[in-house]
């Protein structure tokens, strides 16, 4: 990642950006970035991989930028293809139950910014 700006403002390079690890996530790789109040997550998912259905208090935007996702929010269920995307509640349940036979590439957005991740970010091997 670039040095940080005397405005706080970071320009970055998601493929320098560490994986952060996620057991729980068999398939997932990602890559984060956090500010004070919002994060996102540059994701690829393999073939078969699921983002079990789960809810949390956090805003969260999911857009995909290849292949395909099968996002499921509460009952409805949408094939997400490239520059298709979804905004999710807070605190709706939500998950993607299936991607294409060639994985996809997402980013998520979320605000405010997920504890859970950050912390999850520290144990992420450095770069470079």
């Amino acid at each position: 990642m670039d040095q940080q700006l005397s405005t706080g403002a970071v320009f970055f390079r998601s493929a320098a950006i560490a994986p952060t690890p996620f057991s729980q996530f068999v398939g997932l790789t990602a890559r984060l970035i956090a500010g004070e109040h919002l994060m996102s997550l540059f994701g690829r998912l393999e073939p078969g991989t699921v983002l079990p259905l789960h809810s949390h208090r956090h805003e969260q935007i999911t857009y995909v930028l290849e292949g395909l996702a099968y996002l499921r929010i509460a009952s409805e269920e949408r094939e997400l293809g490239p520059g298709d995307g979804a905004l999710v509640p807070g605190n709706v349940t939500h998950g993607i139950v299936r991607v294409g036979p060639e994985g996809c590439a997402i980013i998520e957005v979320y605000t405010p910014v997920r504890e859970e991740y950050l912390a999850a970010m520290r144990q992420a091997p450095a770069v470079g």
